[in-house]
């Protein structure tokens, strides 16, 4: 008795976690499939296969356009996020030594999640606006001679605004998964030769890669998601 429970146990434990999945993520993406191939008329949706959404979608330019400037930001965002992220985990994870202080500062991270989204995004036109802090020291210094208008509405403030709001996402997995690397390794590595760099790519990088992975899953669905309700 005691070893065919033993058998199926892990089957047991995972099974939860396998309905879970299958009821709130393979399910609606199943349907969302289905009803891709029924008809629109404008106010409901009617069970008749038709693929006039899908020549609707690749035939538009308008939605094409969306498509393209989606993926664009997408790509821009979880770039700047990553570039700034892997540097900032990095250095609390090898360069803070002290615990407490690796928790503080960790935690001012989390700062900017004090305040709304909405509060955070208004936070950057006193900063880049026609008459904001950025225009009046360039113009001060006289590097300009009228303001900037592309500071703000523009791709640049989108993709600024984003990075500012889910940079935390990518910092959080990133610093999880360096703070559980080895250092035994890394010391064996110096005691062997190894360069800095050659530790950053052959230890480092490789095992921090699910922390990425995970803040870029994090990152990529949130942009989209933005992205989404802002052409809606």
């Amino acid at each position: 008795m005691l070893k065919s429970w033993k058998s199926i146990q892990p089957y047991a434990l995972a099974t939860p976690q396998t309905l879970v999945l299958l009821l709130f993520l393979v399910l609606p993406i199943l349907m969302i499939f289905v009803v891709s191939f029924w008809q629109f008329d404008g106010i409901q949706m009617i069970p008749s296969f038709t693929l006039d959404n899908y020549k609707s979608i690749f035939t538009s330019d308008v939605t094409l356009r969306t498509y393209l400037n989606t993926f664009k930001y997408v790509f821009l965002v979880w770039f700047f996020c990553l570039a700034i992220a892997f540097p900032v985990a990095y250095f609390l994870a090898f360069f803070i030594e002290d615990q407490k202080w690796q928790i503080i500062l960790f935690l001012v991270c989390t700062v900017p999640f004090w305040t709304s989204n909405i509060i955070r995004m208004i936070s950057w036109v006193p900063v880049l606006g026609r008459e904001g802090l950025v225009n009046s020291t360039l113009l001060r210094l006289g590097l300009i001679n009228q303001p900037l208008e592309w500071l703000l509405f523009s791709d640049f403030a989108i993709v600024l605004g984003m990075v500012h709001l889910y940079n935390f996402f990518m910092i959080a997995p990133i610093f999880n998964s360096l703070m559980r690397i080895d250092r035994n390794l890394i010391t064996a590595a110096r005691d062997m030769g190894a360069s800095g760099f050659q530790i950053l790519k052959e230890i480092i990088l490789p095992l921090a890669a699910p922390g990425i992975a995970i803040g870029s899953i994090f990152v990529v669905t949130l942009v989209m998601g933005r992205i989404r309700h802002g052409c809606e």
